[in-house]
């Protein structure tokens, strides 16, 4: 079961940061404390994140090869 946890006396500022934070998201204040939570204190949580966003980009991408940045700067740089 879910548990609650309230924390007072929080500083306007922090809460400001959080707010914005959040909002850049496009997601709750209490959405984000629980993300930075478990980033924070469950490692495999981080962990689980990466591999959902790299199973994202691989079905946004198939089986087509993904080139170097680095490699399209320069050529970039070169063809200039």
């Amino acid at each position: 079961m879910p548990q609650v946890l309230t924390v007072r006396r929080i500083d306007p500022k922090l809460h400001d940061a959080l707010r914005q934070r959040a909002a850049s998201k496009k997601r709750s204040v209490e959405a984000e404390v629980r993300s930075i939570l478990a980033e924070t204190c469950l490692p495999e949580a981080k962990a689980s994140w990466v591999m959902g966003l790299r199973e994202r980009a691989r079905l946004r991408t198939g089986t087509s090869k993904q080139s170097d940045s680095a490699d399209l700067i320069r050529q970039g740089r070169d063809e200039r």
